[in-house]
């Protein structure tokens, strides 16, 4: 199984409740993730239903991390680095809470607008799900590019599967969620996530 992993789920209690509650309801086979981490595990963990987890990340550094750490052999997890010139933004990789120090942050801000305003940045992460030919019950939009995953996460989940973005308060993903009229958006905090059911 896996090792003990160095991170939690980056999600507050009451987000992971919604997390698992929906996952136990859905009791998805085949589930599809941006943004590998401490939930992976946790996802993994808690639900033997998942037959097959691929999770695409975009770090090089903290892709290995997860591999070291999470040996589940249900995981498939891809590194799929980020389109164009970002390496001005190195200050905003690993190590884990480089984000929350002030002399990043501006930094860490301007790489996730840049992210979620230029598709030709996250193209291939965005689209490397096409390649599996899998119809999924279960994706979990939460790396980067979120604005532009969500619609490739409505693509490949099935009738009847759920969607779930990650940090859906935040006001660049709200011209985006509009597409989505079966959604539920609890307002409560920040972190807060959004549930999207396909019909």
């Amino acid at each position: 199984m896996s090792k003990p992993f160095p991170f939690e789920p980056a999600m507050g209690p009451i987000d992971l409740a919604l997390l698992e509650t929906t996952l136990e309801t859905l009791a998805p086979r085949f589930v599809l993730e941006w943004g590998s981490g401490g939930g992976t595990r946790h996802v993994l963990d808690q639900f033997p239903c998942i037959e097959r987890y691929i999770s695409i990340e975009h770090d090089d550094t903290w892709f290995e991390l997860v591999k070291k750490h999470i040996t589940d052999p249900r995981l498939e997890l891809y590194l799929v680095q980020l389109d164009g010139a970002l390496d001005h933004f190195e200050a905003t990789r690993f190590p884990p809470g480089v984000f929350e120090k002030k002399k990043h942050k501006k930094m860490f801000d301007e790489f996730r607008r840049v992210t979620e305003e230029n598709p030709e940045h996250t193209k291939s992460y965005v689209n490397r799900p096409r390649d599996f030919g899998v119809s999924f019950d279960f994706a979990l939009v939460d790396g980067r590019g979120r604005n532009f995953c969500l619609p490739v996460a409505w693509d490949l989940v099935r009738s009847g599967g759920v969607i779930i973005l990650h940090d859906a308060q935040r006001p660049e993903y709200q011209t985006a969620l509009k597409n989505y009229p079966h959604r539920m958006l609890p307002v409560f905090s920040r972190g807060q996530i959004c549930l999207i059911r396909k019909p």
